[in-house]
């Protein structure tokens, strides 16, 4: 059986990928680079995901991996040289930086045919959803990560946890959603995201409530983000 792949390369290899003169959609349907891959902040299990506020209870609101200048600096470099950008945001406070870089750069990505995404966006702040269709940034998101972070949501997020896992929210204000797994930190079976995505809550506990239920997706939203839109953001949907 062939297998497809689809890579970031590190953006910490820009300036290689500079001289080479390598962009997005370098190399074939079986073996093909999609950009690059950077970091903006940290996780919330650690509670390094950057925030807007500091986390309940503690003194401390996360790490930046990145500047709002470096960011600016690293997406319009790679912008100039075609590439897409794939950003681990996981905080409010570094999608939010992530959303105003990417809309900084928005025609020119736009003219430049580039497909850019957020990787996690697991809490927004709800003035910033409606960016993801404004600035055409796609939500890679895990829903399957849900149901094991709702205790540390409620723990160090409270009330600010409506807003994580947003995906009724992205999808109604016309945002793009892709599923993916983060296998091996998950399992990679599309169905158990697909009924955490549809429910919200932990596969093997079905009685139990429903995370913030008004953020759930129909079954054929979750399919398309699993399939036709993951195809798109890679430049593969009409294969």
């Amino acid at each position: 059986m062939g297998v497809r792949v689809f890579w970031y390369l590190p953006v910490s290899l820009l300036s290689t990928i500079e001289e080479l003169n390598i962009h997005s959609g370098f190399g074939n349907s079986f073996l093909k680079n999609c950009g690059v891959k950077l970091f903006a902040d940290g996780a919330l299990g650690s509670q390094t995901a950057e925030m807007l506020e500091n986390y309940e209870g503690l003194n401390r609101s996360g790490i930046s991996v990145l500047s709002q200048e470096e960011l600016n600096e690293i997406i319009g470099r790679s912008v100039s040289q075609e590439l897409s950008c794939a950003i681990h945001a996981i905080g409010d406070k570094a999608n939010r930086k992530v959303l105003a870089t990417f809309g900084k750069f928005y025609h020119e990505s736009q003219g430049a045919g580039l497909r850019h995404r957020i990787e996690h966006a697991q809490l927004l702040h709800p003035d910033d959803i409606s960016k993801f269709q404004k600035y055409n940034i796609t939500a890679s998101v895990q829903p399957i990560h849900l149901a094991a972070d709702v205790p540390i949501i409620e723990k160090y997020w409270g009330e600010r946890g409506r807003f994580a896992y947003a995906f009724g929210s992205i999808a109604n204000s016309g945002g793009r959603l892709i599923f993916g797994s983060d296998t091996p930190i998950e399992s990679f079976d599309p169905w158990k995201s697909i009924y955490t995505a549809l429910q919200r809550k932990y596969l093997m506990n079905p009685k139990e409530s429903s995370f913030y239920p008004e953020e759930k997706i129909a079954i054929d939203q979750a399919i398309k983000a699993y399939t036709l839109d993951s195809a798109w953001v890679v430049g593969e949907e009409k294969n």
